[in-house]
């Protein structure tokens, strides 16, 4: 963004300041999600300058203090955690850049369409827009690839997104938040069109109005999801019966306006349809927002957090055992050990030493030991891995409490389970 800022800026005290911010936000990015940080912006405009043949932009970059910028912000962190951490630049550029890209090592595979749908769903009713802002691009560029595209904002907004979603669907290792880079570029372009419409600026035909439509469809089916799971008809949402009256609010909400929006599109009302579809979007997030904390549930470990505070003593520890609950450690203040599981940390694992791996990462039948022991274990287990403790040599352990995944026990009995508060 700051880039397009830049080249299109005509207020010359203004321009420096954008260029700055792109070196800035580029080593920002750098230290939050990697080299990515680099590669798709660097990807997206070589892809601009090269269709809008606008190569003459890159004489006005500042690279000296640029690079200078960059460095002092990204550098450091490299610098220490290479210095510290030997093995650092094999895992962070080799294995956590190519080997996830190029391979299944993440074991994240989807098929390479995945992305699509996702995108779709995400901008929904929004997404219905796209096609006519798309047709428009390929028109005012001339028939076909054959003539040289003009640049303009939305061949750059088009880029960013078409970059982002092809990069990531070429990529072995697939996860719905990759794609969210491209979802701020569509939805500027969602706003141009919806601009044209209000303006008067498009022509209006039957295919647009049926594919809004069809948008409209989906974001009503979208919103009965809602309605339904408020009533307490689906089970992850809670007990049977259980009415979750801000899930079914935020769903009949959603619905509601997106079969209002409908209808002010066949009126052919389209102020009125953009307006009542804005407030669909944002019943849509009323939904998810409302959702959210009944699915977290699921896997919460805050009571179970305090409950071991209140009665474990000094020095019991306390495991998971085979997943890795993150917030556990955080809402305990102190680290867990993390029995029969590796995950994303095998890498960590195989650096400690094998006093330190017994100590905190367990095997199954290492962990058996210290739990078949006189030793008080406290232990955060979902409920599919808590029908294996038999097979694995466990003894069958205490409940103290239960969530709707994952349940607190310990092997010993409930009659010391308070001793310590």
């Amino acid at each position: 963004a700051c880039f397009y800022l830049a080249s299109e800026e005509v207020d010359p005290p203004k321009v420096p300041w954008l260029w700055y911010g792109m070196f800035a936000a580029a080593a920002c990015t750098v230290l939050a999600k990697g080299l990515i940080g680099v590669a798709l912006p660097g990807a997206i405009v070589f892809a601009y300058l090269l269709l809008g043949n606008r190569w003459t932009i890159l004489k006005r970059v500042p690279w000296v203090r640029g690079m200078a910028l960059f460095l002092l912000i990204a550098a450091p962190w490299h610098i220490l955690a290479a210095l510290r951490n030997p093995d650092f630049l094999y895992f962070y550029f080799v294995r956590e850049h190519f080997l996830r890209y190029l391979t299944t090592i993440h074991a994240r595979t989807e098929p390479w369409w995945f992305f699509v749908p996702v995108v779709i769903w995400a901008l929904l009713p929004w997404t219905a827009l796209l096609p006519s802002s798309l047709a428009a691009l390929a028109r005012r560029s001339g028939r076909g690839l054959r003539r040289r595209l003009t640049a303009s904002p939305e061949l750059f907004l088009w880029l960013w997104a078409g970059i982002v979603v092809v990069f990531f669907s070429l990529s072995h290792s697939k996860l719905i938040p990759y794609v969210l880079p491209a979802l701020p570029p569509l939805a500027i372009l969602a706003a141009f069109k919806a601009e044209d419409l209000t303006e008067g600026r498009t022509v209006v035909t039957s295919w647009l109005r049926g594919i809004v439509l069809v948008a409209l469809l989906g974001v009503t089916v979208f919103g009965g999801a809602f309605i339904v799971a408020g009533l307490g008809k689906v089970k992850s949402f809670g007990e049977p019966g259980q009415v979750l009256m801000p899930v079914l609010l935020a769903g009949v909400a959603c619905a509601a306006l997106a079969i209002l929006s409908a209808g002010l599109v066949m009126a052919r009302h389209w102020k009125g349809a953009l307006a009542a579809m804005a407030l669909c979007s944002a019943a849509s997030f009323l939904c998810i927002w409302s959702a959210g904390p009944t699915i977290a549930s699921a896997r919460y470990t805050k009571d179970f957090a305090r409950y071991i505070q209140e009665h474990a003593k000094p020095g019991e520890p306390v495991f998971s055992y085979r997943f890795y609950p993150q917030t556990l450690p955080v809402y305990l203040q102190r680290p867990i050990g993390v029995a029969a599981f590796e995950g994303e940390l095998e890498f960590g694992i195989s650096r400690l030493s094998e006093e330190e791996r017994r100590t905190r990462f367990p095997k199954p039948e290492e962990f058996a030991l210290l739990w078949n022991s006189p030793v008080r274990v406290w232990c955060v287990v979902d409920r599919d891995s808590l029908r294996k403790f038999d097979a694995d040599g466990l003894a069958q352990p205490t409940i103290l409490m239960e969530g709707k995944q994952v349940l607190l026990v310990t092997n010993r009995g409930p009659e010391g389970a308070g001793s310590g508060s």
